[in-house]
């Protein structure tokens, strides 16, 4: 039987024997963002046998691996992922990827929509961020709605050809799984803003969790759960927009008004009158 020890050693000199991949053309890297050394690991292995390649822009790593298995005695197999050294012309190519991804946050095309005067929205000028979380269908309406918009004002879901191809596809190549089509879009609405990321059959935008806040700058919670511990204080009382915003939330999702729910309470002070909120606990 051949001992894990062994099996390294076979991997390595596989390794060694194996024609550097600067004379094979194109390598395909797939993405594993802030992963951990076992975590790269893990990755490799599920990408299949043979030598795989990762890359992680969060970090600034390009990693490549040797990915082998042997039988290990009860009918299934042991798998091994021995890390290889990375060749120059492909960390040259990563490196300079990479100065692209920090300068520019991603791969991808960056948008900010303002709804507010945008030609042609068919009444969504006027949507309300809050509309994404307080009912069941406003979300899946808006997010197929602004793929359609886009795609009627032309406005391009890929990445310009001229900087990010010139500096990516190349031969040799390394092709960048994950981010290389995707485009980002920040919406601002009438009363505040959220992002969202275009699905990969292109028919509809994503909503980006965690990025929604509203004319405040208070992030909007998506559910009772992650409405904040301190209080929400709402400038004019009632007849704040914020006031009404977040009370839709409230009782979409069924928390009862008052003790034990969502209490709320005048607050006056400076000639002003606020309404200060909260969730009982």
């Amino acid at each position: 039987m051949v001992t894990k020890t062994t099996f390294l050693a076979l991997l390595l000199a596989a390794a060694s024997a194996a024609p550097a991949f600067a004379q094979s053309g194109d390598i395909h890297a797939l993405r594993c963002h802030g992963c951990s050394d076992p975590q790269f690991e893990q990755a490799a292995i599920g990408a299949g046998l043979g030598k795989r390649w990762l890359y992680d822009f969060a970090g600034g790593e390009l990693r490549a691996y040797l990915v082998g298995r042997e039988p290990n005695g009860t009918g299934g197999f042991f798998y091994e992922a021995v890390p290889l050294p990375v060749e120059a012309v492909y960390q040259t190519l990563f490196d300079r990827a990479w100065a692209v991804y920090r300068g520019n946050g991603s791969l991808s095309k960056s948008v900010v929509l303002t709804l507010a005067g945008a030609p042609a929205t068919g009444g969504h000028s006027d949507d309300s961020v809050f509309t994404l979380f307080n009912s069941d269908v406003g979300m899946g309406r808006f997010n197929t709605w602004l793929a359609q918009y886009m795609a009627q004002q032309g406005i391009p879901v890929s990445p310009d050809a001229s900087e990010i191809q010139t500096l990516i596809v190349s031969n040799p190549t390394i092709k960048f799984a994950g981010d290389y089509k995707r485009v980002g879009v920040r919406v601002i609405f009438k009363d505040g803003q959220a992002q969202f990321e275009l699905e990969d059959d292109e028919a509809a935008y994503r909503f980006k969790p965690g990025s929604a806040w509203d004319s405040d700058g208070r992030k909007i919670p998506e559910s009772p759960s992650q409405i904040g511990q301190g209080e929400y204080r709402f400038p004019h009382g009632e007849q704040s927009q914020d006031y009404q915003n977040y009370l839709s939330l409230i009782r979409y999702w069924g928390v009862p008004i008052g003790n034990g729910g969502w209490i709320c309470t005048e607050v006056t002070g400076g000639g002003s009158v606020e309404r200060g909120c909260r969730l009982g606990r």
